[in-house]
């Protein structure tokens, strides 16, 4: 083949790996579009096949190896600090009797929630926010005494 249609090859092979990665949003085929656009540029210069296979390896190796969680930790989702993250460690007051196998009702940073607890608490005592199933949050009275 000539310089010229391994050139080509190379191109058509990063359009192809770029509809690829476009298609899937994997970060995987996106290395290979970079390693075949420099294969493309030396088969353009004319060197030699083997170079060109090497440089394409070479390139989407490296730059897989360096980048790759970079770019997954740019691109994650960031979720919104919400629901459990934003009440877990707070504290609130029952505003109405928690029973053993009852849920009551609390108030945290002016917000009524029904809540759970291990044992029975009488409205009034001061809770903390130990974990949350659903919309259920679960606390501990502040003072074990």
């Amino acid at each position: 083949m000539s310089f010229g249609t391994m050139g080509i090859f190379w191109l058509i092979l990063a359009a192809v790996m770029l509809v690829i990665e476009l298609a899937t949003v994997s970060l995987v085929s996106i290395w290979f579009v970079a390693g075949a656009l420099v294969a493309a540029l030396l088969a353009f210069l004319h060197l030699g096949l083997w170079i060109q296979i090497a440089a394409f390896i070479l390139v989407s190796v490296v730059l897989f190896c360096f980048f790759k969680d970079r770019l997954q930790a740019f691109f994650r989702y960031r979720h919104d600090r919400s629901g459990a993250s934003l009440i877990l460690g707070k504290t609130g007051k029952v505003t109405s009797p928690i029973q053993e196998h009852q849920d009551g009702r609390i108030l945290v940073d002016g917000q009524d929630w029904k809540a759970s607890a291990p044992q029975s608490l009488p409205t009034g005592t001061a809770v903390k926010v130990i974990g949350m199933h659903g919309v259920t949050l679960d606390v501990e009275p502040i003072d074990k005494a």
